[in-house]
């Protein structure tokens, strides 16, 4: 295995570039997002006189394609890694249900894990959330099942966890300066870490091939 870098300036550059060149993109794809977001709001005004089982029915339906979107999301930053160019198409890409079970069930153990160990001691928290946080990029990626996704991203977080807290901690103060910049600097801040997170999982991945 070569040695372990965080290129922590490099990913946030990388991200920085792409999310300016397309911002028109990123505001279609999250406009749709806060469209899906406020749909269960909605639903729930405007059909409280519908029978309950058609709410649960279209609430099932709008969870399907969150997960749907969040899969996607992860597709596109790593689109933006390799060089590739999205379409609006990739934020609906997965479909597959086995593929979405995998990552819902995945999800539910990745919070629970994360939580026990913060409610014990912050700090076992905050090592499992580094450990084990590529595993969506893992089922998006490669199509892996929730076990072998975390071992996956065990392996590539070995020797790397320190600087990648240092790479989320900077991530999360470029979204804070976005948000008290009026909201709007979150247009760019938002795609920005989210395309640097993508690159920063392909550079780990080629240095423990």
């Amino acid at each position: 295995m070569n040695k372990r870098v965080v290129p922590i300036r490099e990913a946030i550059k990388f991200g920085w570039e792409n999310a300016k060149k397309n911002i028109i993109f990123f505001l279609k794809v999250f406009g749709i997002l806060v469209l899906i977001g406020i749909a269960p709001q909605a639903i729930n005004y405007l059909w409280q006189d519908q029978p309950i089982f058609l709410v649960v029915i279209l609430s099932i339906v709008l969870g399907v394609v969150r997960l749907i979107t969040d899969l996607g999301l992860l597709k596109i930053s790593l689109d933006f890694a390799d060089s590739k160019t999205p379409t609006f198409a990739t934020l609906f890409l997965y479909t597959n249900w086995r593929t979405l079970l995998n990552f819902l069930a995945a999800g539910f153990l990745y919070n629970i894990i994360v939580a026990i160990g913060l409610i014990l001691l912050v700090v076992p928290g905050i090592y499992f959330a580094i450990r084990f946080q590529y595993f969506g990029y893992l089922i998006a990626d490669k199509n892996l099942g929730p076990i072998q996704a975390f071992k996956e991203s065990t392996q590539l977080t070995v020797g790397v966890k320190w600087g990648l807290f240092k790479f989320g901690f900077l991530l999360g103060l470029i979204n804070i300066l976005g948000f008290l910049a009026l909201i709007v600097g979150l247009i760019l801040t938002i795609p920005t870490s989210m395309v640097a997170n993508g690159y920063m999982f392909r550079k780990l991945q080629r240095d423990t091939a």
